[in-house]
């Protein structure tokens, strides 16, 4: 079943590379074991003699490095299997029990009076022998049953192979001297007195791996539980997870063909899924502008500009290898724009040394500070109609939800029909002062500048609790103070908020639309705002790109086509595609869309030593979660964005709404352009995926298209 990731891992050897690190008193026999509230003495004598049984079930260091990787993928499934059923977790290790050396298959090789017993199925179907999850379910149902007789882990861990009657029979037998309630009671036991086969198999298998499990942070792969299985087939399991259907295989061979999964009881199936983030660092380089600069990299990450500025004529000087590309990047501006600010024509070259401009140039226009503003409020009734919910409503008349909340006293953001429902609309107009004169009037973009200059931004508190990412957070006091620094940074530049606020508004129905027909939380759409401001070109310093900043080997895992042709990583709908991916991954092995946010930025295995280390009880299936201090800046970064836009989506006018084309295999960008009645100039800027200008076959891409 293995053997395929085996000669992946040993081939990669980056088991090898743990091994050599390993500390020297790593597998050291100790002086004592926990065995679920069993205190195990390991006298000096007996000590010996596990190292001998250690040697010998090591065989040699192939063999070892082999047990200890797929120790690292399978014992994580088996401790939580028996956990959920109340069995102490290092009864893991029964999984080494009845090995066969010649065998490439480690875990769960049953006597069949074993699998008889634990009422495994095997047929023409399916082998549940095979099968991890179902005989770890079915060894920790066994071990539960034998514990509510038994009383005591230590006879519960020999009835595994020996029975119930047996193992109580065996200690009955061996102390005589001493009576097996004594021994329940006191919960200790000197192995020198009663060193049965099985008790010394197991002390060698956990000292052999208890202090080296999970010791590899370069690990590539990790096993998560699927469990919506009934019916499926593998392959469309692989395609829902954007898997490969022979990945799957491989990890799930107790299935005998790509039928569909039987229906007589619930079946898992595991998924093996990359440990890594996306992106690993997400330093973003963005152009200024005036924009908000989204640095997710460092804690005190945010930084603006003054709305209106001057942008004066930058130029780049060209250097070997550079490209117009790459060059379009570094500065976050279209190719197109690159090409008319240096007068080239489309097929034009650019040489070392050569001069570009990189920056249109623009007039200082300074904020008028001679005008004193008037507010008029006018106040309308609305009748909530079928199908209107509050956040549709603050859309129709361009106000906050936040605001129909406080206007009308609301405790939730359900609505009923037929409810009345109060709008107050402010006018915000402009008067000149007395003997000052009127200025100019200001060209088109200016006048943009002063309209987000004029508008009013509303007040953005963190709340005690609110409800994200489909669970109820509650924030402690340090929490708030932490998350409110973040807000504030966002809204500190009401021009620059609202100029950010337009651009959310053209991108977020495409964004909503991938994430409500995943099935996601619609929250996840501030995101992309948090990896990239929406910027197609940010680029981070480990060479994360586009939208939701993907590194190439993370895009193409996800589905995402990276090469010499297309780059989907700068397409709004193939990234967003291949985020909801990467979370639904992560959702299957945290079971908490909070945590599996903190995935994004941290990878699997960085997310779950994080969540170790600042929660002590288990999260998976939670309905609330509290915000503390402690809690990781990434996590508290979002929220802050959550914060800072939520209220606000929809409320501007933005100038384009963007749909996607689906029809343009084989077209050139120009050839689209025509048959939508728009142009190239316009098309490019979000576009700026299509390398060479035209659509490839192989799948239906999505072009997208603005319109007024």
């Amino acid at each position: 079943m293995l053997c395929k990731f085996l000669n992946y891992a040993v081939g990669r050897a980056f088991v090898c590379l743990l091994f050599l690190s390993l500390p020297a008193h790593a597998q050291v026999v100790p002086a004592e074991l926990d065995l679920g509230g069993v205190r195990l003495a390991i006298p000096a004598l007996i000590r010996p003699l596990i190292q001998v049984k250690m040697n010998e079930l090591k065989g040699n260091q192939a063999t070892y490095l082999q047990k200890l990787a797929q120790a690292d993928l399978y014992l994580p499934v088996i401790a939580e299997i028996l956990q959920e059923n109340g069995v102490p977790e290092v009864f893991k290790y029964l999984a080494f029990f009845d090995q066969n050396p010649q065998d490439d298959k480690v875990f769960w090789q049953l006597p069949e009076a074993l699998v008889e017993r634990l009422g495994l199925q095997k047929n023409k179907n399916i082998d549940e022998t095979s099968n991890t999850i179902s005989v770890a379910q079915a060894v920790a149902k066994q071990l539960k049953n034998n514990q509510g007789s038994l009383n005591n882990w230590l006879l519960t861990l020999l009835s595994y192979r020996q029975g119930a009657e047996n193992a109580q029979g065996y200690f009955t037998n061996k102390l005589p001297q001493l009576n097996l309630q004594n021994l329940i009671l006191n919960k200790k036991l000197d192995l020198s007195n009663a060193l049965h086969p099985d008790i010394l198999e197991f002390v060698a298998h956990w000292t052999m791996f208890k202090d080296v499990l999970g010791r590899n942070p370069s690990a590539p792969t990790t096993l998560v539980r699927y469990k919506q299985t009934s019916n499926k087939t593998l392959k469309q399991i692989a395609e829902e997870f954007q898997i490969k259907p022979t990945e799957i295989a491989q990890y799930n061979d107790w299935l005998t063909d790509d039928t569909a999964i039987p229906t007589d009881k619930d079946y898992e199936v595991l998924l093996p899924v990359s440990t890594g983030s996306p992106s690993t660092e997400v330093e973003i380089q963005t152009s200024r502008g005036g924009e908000i600069d989204f640095n997710t990299y460092e804690d005190n990450a945010f930084e603006t500009t003054e709305a209106v500025e001057t942008v004066t004529q930058k130029t780049h000087t060209v250097v070997k290898g550079e490209t117009l590309f790459s060059i379009s990047r570094k500065y976050g501006v279209p190719v197109a724009n690159l090409k008319q600010w240096n007068l080239m024509n489309a097929s034009a070259t650019i040489s070392i040394g050569q001069q570009l401009k990189v920056a249109e140039t623009q007039t200082k226009t300074s904020l008028p500070t001679t005008k004193t503003t008037q507010t008029t409020q006018t106040t309308q009734i609305h009748t909530v109609q079928a199908g209107e919910g509050l956040f549709k409503v603050a859309r129709l008349y361009g106000v906050s939800a936040g605001e129909i909340r406080t206007w009308n006293n609301l405790t939730s953001d359900n609505l009923n029909v037929g409810q009345k429902i109060t709008i107050k609309k402010t006018k915000v107009g402009s008067e000149p002062k007395t003997n000052t004169p009127t200025p100019t009037p200001p060209k088109e973009t200016t006048q943009t500048k002063l309209a987000y200059s004029l508008r009013v931004l509303s007040s953005k508190t963190v709340p005690i609790q609110m409800t994200a990412l489909g669970l109820r957070l509650t924030f402690t006091t340090e929490a708030r103070q932490k998350v409110q620094k973040y807000v504030d940074k966002l809204v500190e530049s009401p021009p620059a908020y609202f100029r950010q606020m337009e651009t959310i508004d053209t991108y977020m129905p495409l964004i909503e639309r991938e994430l409500q027909q995943a099935g996601l939380p619609l929250d996840f759409r501030f995101l992309p705002i948090q990896e990239s401001a929406l910027k197609a070109t940010a680029v981070s310093k480990s060479n994360a790109v586009g939208y939701w900043q993907f590194k190439k080997e993370s895009a193409v895992e996800e589905g995402v086509i990276v090469n010499e042709a297309i780059d989907e990583r700068m397409n709004i709908v193939a990234s967003t595609i291949g985020a909801i991916n990467y979370l639904k991954k992560s959702q299957l092995m945290f079971g908490n869309w909070v945590n599996a946010l903190l995935s994004y930025n941290m990878g699997r295995t960085g997310a779950k030593n994080q969540i170790a280390k600042t929660y002590t009880q288990n999260l998976q299936g939670v309905e609330s979660m509290q915000i503390t201090g402690d809690t990781h800046w990434y996590v508290m970064k979002f929220l802050a964005h959550l914060v800072a836009f939520d209220d606000e989506v929809g409320v501007s006018k933005p100038t384009q709404i963007l749909t996607d084309y689906t029809q343009g295999s084989k077209k050139t960008l120009a050839q689209i352009a025509q048959e939508q009645k728009t142009t190239l100039q316009i098309l490019q800027p979000h576009n700026q995926w299509l390398k060479r200008g035209i659509v490839p076959v192989g799948k239906t891409f999505s072009v997208i298209i603005p319109e007024k």
